[in-house]
């Protein structure tokens, strides 16, 4: 019965629209696009109008539209936006426009061919716009934002989650997964996370970057190559596979120009701090059926510190109606006792402050007072940051109308970071010279900060990026094929340093004794002083026990090889029925290795981890036109449906399936509605799975005090990819009444399952 139902609606809907097709006046529609860069024009032409725009890249380079705004058919608003460019236009299709130049006069004898580029639309593998929202921001947008980078754009995006994988997450604590560990930039569209957003870089996915290699970075791509960055916000598996759950990012750099370009930049903060410098060169050149183009981006950005604002000054909160958030873990520190009602350790005594930690009695303690410290203190708010990009893309027109394109991407980028100074709850006893207890006790549990004594940890590291692809697309058959193949790779090193080694706390308290493989010595070198304030400890104490590391090395690689066909199956009463279908093989490789000496009287090197796996994945979409501008009728100026759908298989979770359907609306020339539905998954990690199980003790915080907690960590070879489901609903009005006008509003709900 179901069956019958739909088959008789979607007939009942073809026969009302039969007679329309008759109708030879074009329907009007508003348009509202800017004046500005012509490409950016022409892109926004396309998302309006839904039709498909074709035209020789270097075309339109250097070349500027007039604005558009107000109620035109689609002829009148592209002849309007091409006043005064010296180009012309021509229909091809019923939905299609190709540009050219009416002043270039070629003779039959020249069968050079042309390289013709379709308007690229993320969202869909089919042009035009589609049934999700997506956001433009072309590249006098992003100079429009006075941002250094695009990466600062992005994440000041309201669409973006700014409290996850970004630098200043990563440095202030807001992101405690700490998986950000080379201070990269990430994309969190919808807060779902950053690795539930995926990131494309010309419509190909890059290598992941992180401790589990899981999202990725923003950052190393070079703001002068970038032509525009699409956003789709919506689900998108059932297009582009994993990771695709709160949207897709797909930057679009620059393929050509013709000349050169030069940038420098120069800037700092008001409160200090963050001074910046950015140089670089573009320049390009363009030939009769190809084109070549080369960029260069040096960056260079200072470090912000807490005490250079007043928010991260300090961590007691209470000056702007919020609580003490400083810790009990303090110089001087605070003598703890176990509470058996509590089940924690809470502080009894504070070590008084102005002494050196020499003499004391029991008496000197107080137990009516809490030493607290200001966590935040020699700490920085963001690292300092240097970065070299490169990036290279070149393209040739080849015989039988195909076009052959290749690209390169390079990115070197170090940070300095300073964090927060090591603490720890040490244990003195009475082999300690200035052991005093305040009790009787035999030996003493001291919460301290070593801020006084080392300073704030520091941390170091470099994130080198690859990438490059090389691919051949034409038409066969009146389809249009594309085939291509991507490489990409991400290695970043990371080392900490300035830090305790407890073993050799131990040793420097005298609650061990002295280690004969060491070339420490009590009996030379002194002892650890934990009651002085000031600290009052020697180089050689502090030099042996601040001599704790450890180093990190990720390598994330990822190759594919891709094949898309897309074309027309016959003729809907709106138009052509499209559709795209393609193939996609991957594989994905995650290395790391760690070396550690917080513990032990020599480093523990950790053996290199290699994980890898096989993807391989089919996907189809249609779009079926019913109502378009040339048959449009009162209450109904358009109506379009699309489908897609993507099956996945990884040869280490097995396989999933997605569909999507999506529905265009349109009731009157000034509102246009659409809704989609749509399911998503997320791959686990291949360090998620892999990794190591293991179980480890650590103190939390419980309230005012602390408790002895054991930590289960590691992957799990069992988990099944997180699944989601999402419900995106939304219009846009461009009333006729009020010329430039466009409101957009959205609406969406995803629920997610399985979450890792």
């Amino acid at each position: 019965m179901q069956t019958k139902i739909v088959a008789t609606a979607v007939a009942a809907l073809l026969s009302a629209a039969a007679p329309a097709a008759a109708q030879v006046a074009p329907a009007a529609t508003n348009y509202a696009v800017p004046a500005g860069p012509l490409g950016e024009g022409l892109s926004l032409f396309a998302a309006q109008s839904g039709l498909q725009i074709l035209y020789p890249a270097g075309l339109v380079a250097d070349r500027r539209n007039l604005a558009v705004n107000g109620r035109f058919t689609a002829e009148e608003a592209l002849g309007r936006l091409l006043a005064g460019s010296g180009l012309a236009y021509r229909r091809s299709r019923s939905d299609t426009f190709v540009i050219y130049d009416p002043r270039a006069v070629r003779t039959e004898a020249d069968d050079t061919p042309t390289i013709v580029d379709d308007v690229v639309v993320t969202g869909s593998y089919l042009a035009g716009s589609g049934s999700s929202p997506v956001k433009v921001v072309g590249r006098d947008a992003l100079d429009r934002k006075g941002r250094a980078t695009f990466a600062e754009a992005l994440v000041a995006m309201p669409q973006n989650f700014g409290g996850a994988a970004n630098e200043m997450s990563a440095g202030n604590g807001a992101d405690r997964s700490s998986a950000n560990i080379g201070y990269a930039t990430g994309v969190n569209l919808r807060g779902l996370g950053p690795d539930a957003t995926l990131v494309l870089v010309n419509g190909r996915r890059v290598a992941g970057t992180g401790i589990a290699g899981d999202f990725a970075d923003i950052s190393n791509l070079p703001t002068s190559a970038i032509e525009k960055v699409d956003v789709l916000l919506d689900g998108a598996s059932a297009l582009y596979g994993s990771d695709a759950v709160g949207g897709v990012v797909n930057v679009i750099l620059r393929k050509d120009m013709d000349g050169m370009e030069t940038r420098l930049r120069t800037g700092g903060t008001s409160d200090g701090g963050a001074a910046e410098a950015l140089a670089s060169h573009t320049l390009g050149k363009r030939w009769d059926g190809g084109s070549f183009l080369l960029s260069y981006e040096y960056y260079r950005r200072g470090e912000i510190r807490s005490g250079q604002r007043e928010a991260t000054a300090n961590a007691d909160l209470r000056r702007f109606g919020g609580s003490d958030r400083r810790e009990i873990y303090a110089a001087p520190g605070n003598i703890m006792r176990f509470d058996t009602a509590r089940g924690a350790l809470v502080p009894a005594w504070a070590i008084p402050e102005g002494q050196n930690g020499v003499g004391l009695s029991a008496g000197d303690f107080d137990a009516d007072a809490v030493n607290l410290s200001n966590q935040n203190e020699g700490r920085w708010s963001l690292p300092r940051q240097t970065r070299h990009s490169a990036y290279a893309a070149v393209r040739q027109a080849i015989a039988g109308g195909f076009e052959v394109d290749a690209d390169l991407r390079l990115s070197d980028r170090s940070f300095d970071m300073r964090g927060y100074a090591d603490i720890a709850l040490m244990t003195v006893t009475a082999d300690n010279p200035y052991f005093v207890s305040p009790d009787g006790s035999t030996s003493s549990d001291i919460a301290y900060s070593f801020i006084n004594d080392l300073g704030a940890g520091r941390d170091s590291g470099r994130n080198r990026s690859l990438g490059g692809s090389a691919g051949i697309s034409g038409e066969v058959a009146g389809w249009n094929v594309a085939a291509y193949a991507t490489a990409a790779r991400e290695i970043v090193t990371t080392r900490a340093w300035n830090r305790v080694n407890q073993t050799f706390l131990a040793e420097a308290l005298g609650a061990e004794p002295d280690d004969p493989s060491t070339p420490f010595s009590t009996i030379k070198d002194g002892f650890f002083n934990p009651y002085g304030a000031p600290a009052q400890n020697n180089r050689a104490v502090l030099d042996f026990i601040g001599s704790a590391y450890s180093t990190s090395r990720g390598e994330s690689t990822v190759l594919s090889t891709n094949l898309k066909a897309d074309g027309s199956l016959f003729e809907l009463p709106g138009g052509p029925l499209l559709m795209a279908a393609g193939l996609d093989f991957r594989r994905e490789k995650f290395e790391s290795q760690a070396t550690n000496f917080y513990f032990g009287v020599s480093p523990t090197i950790g053996r290199t981890i290699i994980n890898e796996r096989d993807i391989a994945a089919a996907f189809i979409e249609l779009r079926a036109p019913f109502v378009a501008a040339h048959n449009a009728r009162p209450g109904l100026q358009r109506l379009e449906l699309s489908l897609a759908g993507r099956v996945e298989h990884y040869e280490d979770i097995g396989s999933t399936a997605n569909p999507k359907v999506g529905l265009i609306y349109a009731p009157h020339a000034d509102l246009m509605l659409r809704a989609s539905y749509g399911e998503s998954y997320r791959a686990p990690s291949l360090r998620e799975l892999n990794s190591r199980y293991q179980l480890g003790p650590t103190v939390l915080p419980y309230g005012s005090s602390n408790v002895v907690s054991i930590i289960q960590y590691g992957g799990n070879p069992d988990l099944a990819p997180e699944t989601a489901r999402s419900v995106t609903a939304g219009a846009v009005w461009t009333p006729a009444a009020v010329d430039g006008l466009r409101i957009e509003t959205s609406w969406f709900r995803t629920v997610r399952r399985r979450n890792i």
